[in-house]
């Protein structure tokens, strides 16, 4: 099984978005790692009881980053 993960950082306010579109989990976190594990586990966990699955699941991940410039009244 292979699902997409796609991640955002958000600079204004510090944190890594997660999700997975096909099996419906969002998660936040402020660390990139420890939002890769919680959501490898949440996706482990999900596709065992709720699919059925025990075999093999492969990731793939989307990283994506949104920056803001802030204009600067002169």
């Amino acid at each position: 099984m292979e699902f997409i993960v796609k991640f955002v950082w958000t600079g204004d306010n510090r944190m890594w978005y997660a999700t997975c579109d096909e099996l419906r989990i969002t998660l936040e976190e402020g660390s990139f790692d420890a939002l890769a594990l919680r959501m490898k586990l949440a996706i482990q966990d999900v596709v065992e009881t709720e699919l059925q699955y025990m075999g093999d699941i492969q990731l793939k991940y989307e990283i994506e980053r949104l920056d803001i410039i802030k204009k600067v009244a002169v």
